[in-house]
C-alpha cells in the first residue's frame, strides 16, 4: 500500500512538472490546482502553493450557501492573507448567484462556474447541468445564450452588483461586508437588522424577495439591492449620500445626490449602488440587547 508521503510526493512532482512545461510556452497561461474535497487538505495546500510554477490553488468544491460560509470562514481563518481562497464551480445550479456573493462576503477571492458557456461540444443538458443551452451551429449570439430557466439571468444579476461595487467588494474586510436576502429565517420581505464589529447597525426591509449587500469600507458604507428596498442605520451619523459606480481606474463616479430621510435613512431603487458617508459610530450594546433588539453579526445573517 502506497503511503501518504509517498503518494503526496507523486502529486506535487506531477504538478511542479507540468506547470514549469506551461510556464515556458510562448504564451503565458495561469496554472491552477483544484482540491475536489475539503477534508485533511490544509497543510496540502500550503505545500502546492509553494510551488513555483503554480499560479492559484483552490481550495476545495462547495455546493451550498450554507457550505460556503462553512468552507471559505474555515480555509480564511487557516491561511490568512497568504493563500487566496476561491470558492469554485457549484455546477451551476440554482444556487449559483448566491454562492458566488456568500463567497465574496466570506473573505473568498474569487468564483467560477465550468458551465457558463455553450460551445458546440456542450455535454447533454441536465437540471443542473448549465446556464445556457447548447449552441446551435451559425446561431445568434441571442441564440448561443438561451438561458436555461433563470439560472443565468440571476447570475449576471450578481455580477452586475458586484462589479458596480468592485473596489470595496475586493478590500473590504469580511467582518464589515454584510449580505441582504441571505438569512432564511426570515420572510423575504421581512426587516433584516445587522450588526458590525465596529458597532455599525442597519435594517434592510426589501420590497419583495431579492438580494444585494453592504459594505463598510473607509467610513463609507456602499449599499446596493436588487429590489426596491429601505435601509436604515443606527448608533451613527449619516453625513450624506450619493448613487454612482466604480471606474475602470477604481474610481468611484457619482452619477447623483441621494436625499436622507430623517437623516438616517435611505430609500434604495433597484440594481444602485449607494455610497453613503457616515460618521460617529458608537459602541455596539451588549449581546444581548443586540439579539433582544432582532440584530444578527453578518456572518450570522449568511444562511444556506
Amino acid at each position: 500500500i502506497m503511503s501518504s508521503a509517498r503518494a503526496w510526493e507523486l502529486v506535487e512532482n506531477y504538478v511542479s512538472s507540468l506547470t514549469s512545461v506551461v510556464k515556458s510556452s510562448a504564451y503565458r497561461p495561469l496554472t491552477r490546482v483544484d482540491f475536489c474535497e475539503q477534508q485533511a487538505v490544509t497543510n496540502y495546500v500550503r505545500d502546492l502553493y509553494s510551488i513555483d510554477g503554480l499560479d492559484i490553488v483552490n481550495t476545495s468544491y462547495l455546493h451550498t450557501v450554507a457550505q460556503t460560509k462553512a468552507g471559505i470562514r474555515a480555509f480564511v481563518d487557516s491561511f490568512g492573507d497568504d493563500i487566496p481562497v476561491i470558492n469554485s464551480e457549484n455546477w451551476a445550479d440554482d444556487a449559483n448567484d448566491r454562492n458566488a456573493m456568500a463567497t465574496y462576503a466570506m473573505g473568498g477571492s474569487g468564483f467560477t462556474s465550468y458551465h457558463l458557456s455553450s460551445p458546440l461540444y456542450y455535454p447533454l443538458e441536465t437540471k443542473q447541468g448549465g446556464l445556457y443551452r447548447r449552441r446551435k451551429e451559425g446561431a445568434t449570439i441571442e441564440e448561443r445564450f438561451d438561458d436555461i430557466s433563470s439560472h443565468g439571468a440571476k447570475y449576471k444579476a450578481v455580477n452586475q452588483m458586484l462589479d458596480k461595487g468592485y473596489v470595496p467588494v475586493a478590500k473590504a474586510k469580511k467582518e464589515q461586508f454584510a449580505l441582504f436576502g441571505y438569512d432564511n429565517l426570515l420572510s423575504p420581505l421581512a426587516t433584516q437588522k445587522q450588526y458590525m464589529d465596529n458597532g455599525l447597525m442597519f435594517s434592510f426591509t426589501p420590497s419583495q424577495a431579492g438580494q444585494g449587500y453592504l459594505i463598510y469600507f473607509r467610513n463609507y458604507a456602499y449599499a446596493i439591492s436588487s429590489t426596491k428596498a429601505t435601509l436604515s442605520f443606527e448608533n451613527c451619523f449619516l453625513i450624506n449620500a450619493s448613487n454612482g459606480s466604480f471606474d475602470s481606474n477604481g474610481l468611484y463616479q457619482k452619477d447623483g445626490e441621494t436625499a436622507l430621510t430623517g437623516r438616517d435613512t435611505v430609500e434604495m431603487e433597484p440594481d444602485t449602488l449607494y455610497r453613503i458617508r457616515i460618521s460617529n459610530i458608537g459602541e455596539l450594546p451588549d449581546s444581548s440587547t443586540l439579539s433582544s433588539l432582532g440584530f444578527k453579526g453578518v456572518t450570522e445573517s449568511i444562511r444556506g
